[in-house]
C-alpha cells in the first residue's frame, strides 16, 4: 500500500479537488505538483504504480458511496467491463442517437454561414477523374513529396512518442494478401492527414504509394476547383459531401478499395473533435458490412488514438476557426497503435440481411435493420477508441510522467 507520507498527500489532494471527479482530480492535483521535482516519481515510478493498481483500496476509504458506484463498471485496468460495453460505453457515444443527431450546427450567426457555404459547394461539386489504382507515377510523385515533407515539418516541430507502431507497419506491409486494411483514428486537428498519418508509416514507403492510405476530405475544403480536385486525387484522397448521407458515390468507391485489398483510413467522427471523442459515423459501419457481403469476409480494423495534435494546430472551441494557420511547436504528441477490433459477432447476428459475395448489389438500401447492424459497428468503434484512450493516458503517466486527462474514468 502507499507509505503514510504520500498517503497523507494524496488524501489532502483529493479533498483539495471536491466530490465530482475527485478521484481523478485528486491524483491530476497531486502529481501536478510532484511530478516536477520527481519527489515520488523515481526511475521505477514506484509511487505512482502503487497509486495506479491500488485504486479501488484508494477509493474505498476516501470515495463516497455514489462515488464507488458511478466507478464500479472500470475494471483494475481502466477498460470498460464486458457488463458497461454495450450500455455505458455505446450508450455514451452512438447507441440510437444516429436518429436524432444531425451535423453539429448552432444557430449562431458564423454556423450558418458555414452550413450555407457547405451546401453551396457540395451542389456545385464536380466529380474528379475516377481515382485508378493509386499506384501510378502521378500518385508517386505527389504522395511522395507531401507526405515526405509532412512527416518531416511534423517531426521537427513536435516530439511524437509512438506506442504500438510497429504493429501497424507489419500489417501495411505483411498482412495476407487480399486482406483489406480499414484504420480508424480520432481527429484531433487538421494536421492529422497527412502530417501525422505520414509521420506513422515507414519512410520507405512514402514512395511506394502502394502502401499508403486511401483517405477521405470534406468536399467543401478540398475539392473547391479542378487543380485541387486533381491533386488531391493524386494524393489518394476521395472526396465527401458533408452532411449528404450514405449512398454517395465516394463511399462506394472507398468499399472497391477494400475489396481490392487496399489500406482505407477514416476518420470516423466525421470532423475535427480537440476536447473529446465525438460520435462515430454510421459510414464507417456501412463500409465494413458492405466489404463483408462483397468479400464474404470483414477487412482488419485497426483503431488508433492520439492525443496533443489539438495543441500544435488548436481550434476555437466556439466556431472550430483555426487560431492560427501556421502549426506551433515544442509540444508533444502521444500515438497509441491498438489490436484489431472483431466485429464478427454482429455481422453473424445480421447474416439474414447481408448478401453473399457475388449477390450484393451496386447500391444498398439502407434499412432500418441495416442501419441497426451500422450503429452496433460504430459502437464497437467508439468503445475501442475510449478504450484505448485510457490505455495512452496510463502509458504516458507511467512512462513518462506525463498526466494527459483522466486515467480512469470512461467519459467520452
Amino acid at each position: 500500500m502507499l507509505d503514510s507520507v504520500s498517503w497523507l498527500q494524496f488524501s489532502q489532494a483529493f479533498q483539495v479537488d471536491g466530490i465530482k471527479d475527485s478521484f481523478n482530480g485528486g491524483i491530476k492535483y497531486f502529481l501536478s505538483n510532484n511530478i516536477a521535482n520527481g519527489k515520488y516519481f523515481d526511475g521505477s515510478n514506484e509511487f505512482l504504480i502503487k497509486l495506479l493498481r491500488n485504486k479501488w483500496a484508494t477509493l474505498a476509504e476516501l470515495s463516497s458511496t455514489k462515488t464507488q458506484d458511478q466507478l464500479r463498471d472500470v475494471t483494475s485496468e481502466g477498460r470498460l467491463s464486458s457488463s458497461a460495453f454495450e450500455t455505458q460505453g455505446a450508450a455514451r457515444l452512438a447507441t440510437r442517437s444516429h436518429e436524432r443527431v444531425k451535423e453539429a450546427f448552432s444557430h449562431s450567426r458564423t454556423a450558418n454561414i458555414v452550413k450555407e457555404r457547405i451546401q453551396q459547394r457540395n451542389a456545385a461539386f464536380k466529380e474528379p477523374p475516377e481515382p485508378g489504382n493509386g499506384a501510378s507515377f502521378r500518385n508517386f510523385v505527389t504522395i511522395g513529396i507531401v507526405a515526405s515533407l509532412s512527416a518531416g515539418l511534423l517531426r521537427s516541430i513536435a516530439n511524437l512518442h509512438t506506442y504500438g507502431l510497429e504493429k501497424l507497419h507489419q500489417w501495411i506491409e505483411d498482412r495476407p494478401a487480399g486482406m483489406p486494411l480499414l484504420t480508424v483514428a480520432n481527429h484531433r486537428s487538421t494536421m492529422d492527414d497527412p502530417f501525422l498519418m505520414s509521420s506513422l508509416i515507414p519512410f520507405r514507403d512514402l514512395f511506394q504509394p502502394q502502401y499508403v492510405r486511401w483517405g477521405f476530405c470534406a468536399v467543401d475544403m478540398c475539392f473547391t476547383n479542378p487543380l485541387l480536385s486533381r491533386f488531391f486525387n493524386n494524393g489518394k484522397v476521395l472526396p465527401i459531401r458533408r452532411g449528404c448521407g450514405l449512398n454517395q458515390r465516394e463511399i462506394y468507391t472507398a468499399i472497391g478499395m477494400l475489396q481490392k485489398g487496399d489500406w482505407v483510413h477514416v476518420f470516423p467522427e466525421g470532423k475535427v473533435c480537440q476536447k473529446s471523442l465525438g460520435l462515430i459515423r454510421r459510414g464507417v459501419g456501412k463500409m465494413i458490412a458492405v466489404a463483408k457481403e462483397r468479400l464474404g469476409f470483414a477487412p482488419m480494423i485497426v483503431p488508433i488514438y492520439h492525443e496533443g495534435m489539438e495543441n500544435v494546430m488548436p481550434q476555437k472551441r466556439e466556431t472550430n476557426e483555426l487560431v492560427s494557420m501556421l502549426p506551433f511547436s515544442g509540444y508533444d504528441v502521444y500515438v497509441l497503435v491498438g489490436d484489431p477490433i472483431g466485429v464478427d459477432d454482429i455481422l453473424e447476428k445480421y447474416k439474414n440481411i447481408l448478401s453473399s459475395p457475388g449477390e450484393a448489389p451496386k447500391t444498398i438500401e439502407d434499412t432500418p435493420e441495416r442501419l441497426r447492424m451500422y450503429e452496433e459497428i460504430c459502437d464497437r468503434i467508439a468503445v475501442t477508441l475510449s478504450n484505448l484512450r485510457q490505455e495512452l493516458r496510463r502509458k504516458v503517466a507511467l512512462e513518462e510522467g506525463v498526466l494527459l486527462g483522466s486515467v480512469f474514468g470512461n467519459e467520452f
